[in-house]
């Protein structure tokens, strides 16, 4: 399988819900959500897991990533992720 670029966001949480206080936004080459999650982890030296939202939380439940869908995004919000592995 070939790798995709995966565009995410780990930004805080309040109450269990993104609060998006505090924003980082990052570009990860994986070949699928969890391994871009496991990218993410290993960058950040944070455990996530997914949750029935489809938002991966930090296993403190204080931060969360969340996967971007780049549709609509121009290129100027595009140039504003840092790339991680790559």
């Amino acid at each position: 399988m070939s790798k995709q670029l995966f565009y995410i966001i780990l930004t805080d949480m309040f109450c269990g819900e993104l609060n998006y206080g505090n924003v980082s936004r990052y570009a990860v080459k994986a070949t699928t959500e969890r391994g871009a999650a496991c990218v993410m982890s290993r960058y950040t030296g944070i455990g996530y897991r997914k949750q029935y939202d489809g938002v991966w939380h930090s296993e403190t439940r204080l931060s969360a990533l969340d996967f971007q869908s780049t549709e609509y995004m121009s290129d100027a919000e595009l140039s504003r992720f840092v790339p991680v592995n790559f």
